[in-house]
């Protein structure tokens, strides 16, 4: 009796894993084999939330555990894993694959016979708002580490940080953007070299290394200069304020 109830949990267990891990969460694709053919984008998966509710014995180095089968007693049937670094055959970076037996993490399942299984999503597969939302909020780290960086610059004298505004060549007649400084008799002038980025509105400020001296003398001195990032135009904040407040006066026209 006790081995065809054996039997009878271990077709079930084939069952359960068909049903729930027949089709990758990542791109959809069918599963071949327990793998999927395809390598993701590991920013698809929310891998920071899944590693913190994840311990050492669910968790390896190498993968993560996207979702598994557990029975009623707590045993894991079954694990759908994703590959986190380009080492092991099994592990590489982006492969969705699923373990069982003895390849799995944590409290593995031996065969007993069992009442119930539960199928539990761990991977946390970010939907596209999420995936628009949390790109945002790293380009708002990036920004303000980029911030930090050149503010430091500005401290030790490195850059400058100053407002442009459009002019013409005196000799050529080309559009430049210019910043022009006077004290105790001393003009200076920052051009911005042509090969730079260039600014974009009178009222900003720019961060700029001071590069080519093109003339020096007692009264008149004048440098091309390069800016340096961040950008003003990149800050997110101003960046979708000026987006929506196109997007309003589009509407206001259409009315």
């Amino acid at each position: 009796m006790a081995k065809e109830e054996r039997d009878r949990a271990k077709e079930k267990a084939k069952e359960m894993i068909k049903k729930y891990f027949s089709v990758c969460p990542l791109c959809g694709q069918d599963l071949i084999e327990g793998r999927c053919n395809n390598y993701h984008d590991l920013s698809l998966i929310d891998i920071d939330d899944i590693l913190a509710s994840q311990n050492s014995e669910t968790s390896s180095k190498d993968s993560v555990v996207l979702s598994q089968l557990i029975t009623d007693q707590g045993a894991i049937i079954a694990q759908l894993k994703v590959g986190l670094r380009r080492k092991k055959r099994s592990f590489e970076q982006g492969t969705v694959f699923l373990v069982t037996d003895d390849e799995i993490e944590g409290q593995r399942w031996l065969g007993d016979p069992f009442e119930s299984v539960k199928f539990e999503d761990l991977g946390q597969v970010l939907t596209e708002d999420q995936l628009a939302a949390k790109e945002i909020e790293r380009a708002k780290i990036r920004y303000q580490e980029s911030l930090k960086y050149a503010q430091r610059q500005v401290e030790e004298g490195v850059w400058r940080l100053g407002s442009f505004v459009k002019s013409k060549n005196p000799k050529t007649g080309e559009e430049q953007w210019e910043l022009t400084t006077q004290s105790k008799g001393l003009v200076i002038k920052y051009v911005v070299n042509r090969w730079s980025r260039q600014p974009t509105a009178p009222n900003l400020k720019y961060y700029f290394q001071i590069g080519k001296s093109l003339v020096d003398t007692k009264s008149f001195k004048l440098f091309l200069v390069d800016l340096q990032e961040p950008f003003p135009e990149d800050k997110l904040e101003e960046s979708l304020t000026s987006t929506n407040k196109v997007k309003q006066e589009q509407v206001e026209e259409l009315v």
